[in-house]
């Protein structure tokens, strides 16, 4: 697609039950992410795969959302970020979704601020771009977000319009796992036909309680995959109670597609051992 205007090509419809890894590839104008990398980051893997889904309707069909989380955006500007904005500008995604943590200072994010309205400047998506916090974001941080390319969807729900179908997106608090109350959750509607669910959360122990929503999609971040990884990509520490397995990587439980992304920046030490940051360049198929 060239642009938010081109329109979307058709391929065969796959299996939901089945999902391959998409390979890394070197981010354009950029070099392969390194198995160590220190500070940054320089580089970081793209990787885009494609996901069934039995009732995605006709005019979603090879939808492209650009999954994006944790940048932990510090004060200087990495070059990552150039590399990202590049890709961006030469081919727009349909939708942009940023699961959390946009800074890294919790107790004094305004030296990223800057950083992170540029960045977010350069966002574009045919349907709009949408994020929720994350924990090292806090409350205070969200108005940096008011009038600009973001829109937070933090407790919140967003229906979108494509065609004679919809997007759904229902956005967990991200700052505090337990901001998640029962009454945000009973008050949401059942899915609606022809509408495309997606669940952001940033916390992927969330897991549990978004399943009750039957969403087509769960988009997550907040483990950084581990960020500091055993050979084999085994993640040390996790930051999450649920299966290390489930830390990492997509996987199909039930009708929901379970996305854990590794996320842009580093929490804490800036180092990624055998845990590249990454892109998810996600496209929707119509599965048989």
């Amino acid at each position: 697609m060239d642009g938010p205007e081109h329109p979307r090509t058709h391929a065969p419809a796959v299996r939901p039950s089945v999902h391959q890894p998409a390979e890394l590839e070197p981010a354009r104008g950029g070099t392969p992410e390194p198995l160590i990398q220190w500070r940054g980051p320089h580089a970081f893997a793209w990787r885009r795969p494609t996901l069934g889904i039995k009732d995605l309707p006709a005019e979603l069909d090879g939808l492209r959302i650009l999954h994006l989380s944790d940048l932990h955006t510090r004060h200087y500007w990495p070059p990552a970020y150039d590399i990202l904005l590049d890709r961006i500008a030469a081919d727009p995604p349909d939708l942009l979704i940023c699961t959390g943590d946009f800074v890294e200072d919790k107790h004094d994010h305004m030296p990223a601020v800057p950083h992170v309205k540029r960045l977010v400047a350069g966002f574009q998506a045919r349907l709009g771009c949408f994020g929720t916090l994350g924990n090292h974001d806090l409350y205070h941080f969200a108005p940096h977000l008011d009038r600009t390319n973001i829109i937070l969807v933090d407790n919140d729900r967003r229906l979108l319009h494509d065609g004679n179908a919809a997007i759904e997106l229902i956005g967990f608090p991200g700052v505090k796992k337990p901001d998640l109350k029962d009454e945000f959750l009973r008050r949401l509607p059942p899915r609606g036909e022809r509408t495309l669910r997606i669940v952001l959360s940033h916390f992927p122990d969330h897991l549990p309680r978004a399943r009750r929503l039957q969403p087509h999609l769960f988009l997550t971040g907040h483990t950084h995959g581990g960020q500091c990884c055993l050979p084999g990509g085994i993640p040390v520490i996790t930051h999450s109670k649920l299966p290390r397995r489930l830390s990492r990587g997509i996987h199909r439980l039930a009708n929901t597609w379970h996305v854990v992304n590794h996320g842009l920046g580093y929490s804490g030490l800036p180092l990624r051992v055998l845990c590249p940051a990454e892109v998810l360049e996600l496209t929707l198929r119509r599965a048989t």
